[in-house]
């Protein structure tokens, strides 16, 4: 992190900490919503029950999304505390403020590559980067 000012590091730091109150706001919330559905014809109709299934699933689905992002958030922040917040995992050169500004949680840091396009480390981001046009992806010239 010695590429990073003191006041870029508090930046980044206030910016991930903001985060992390939104997000666990939104947490509490999202645990709200996912109570068990009643399940009693009398109350409500079927097609409301089917409904609330349905938003139930989602909300599931919004729960585990929230929960990997609150270990990112960590995980940053641990980074952080020990000074290895803003280093590439691969090749340990520095990645530019700008990049951690407007990408602040970063679970595998990695630097952009001289082409300019970050290689995707996952199956699913390959995947939906082959499905865009080509010159969706190729870098600007």
């Amino acid at each position: 992190m010695k590429h990073l000012t003191d006041d870029q590091v508090a930046e980044l730091r206030l910016e991930l900490t903001h985060q992390l109150q939104r997000l666990e706001r939104s947490m509490k919330l999202t645990e709200e919503a996912a109570r068990p559905v009643e399940l009693d014809q009398t109350a409500v109709g079927r097609l409301s029950r089917m409904d609330s299934l349905q938003n139930q699933g989602l909300t599931k689905s919004l729960q585990e999304r929230e929960r990997i992002k609150l270990a990112r958030l960590q995980e940053a922040l641990r980074c952080m505390e020990g000074g290895r917040y803003g280093i590439c995992v691969e090749c340990g050169a520095d990645i530019p403020f700008g990049r951690l500004y407007v990408f602040p949680v970063l679970f595998e840091s990695r630097c952009i590559p001289p082409g300019g396009v970050a290689v995707p480390r996952n199956s699913a981001a390959i995947t939906r980067l082959r499905a865009l046009p080509a010159r969706a992806h190729r870098p600007p010239r």
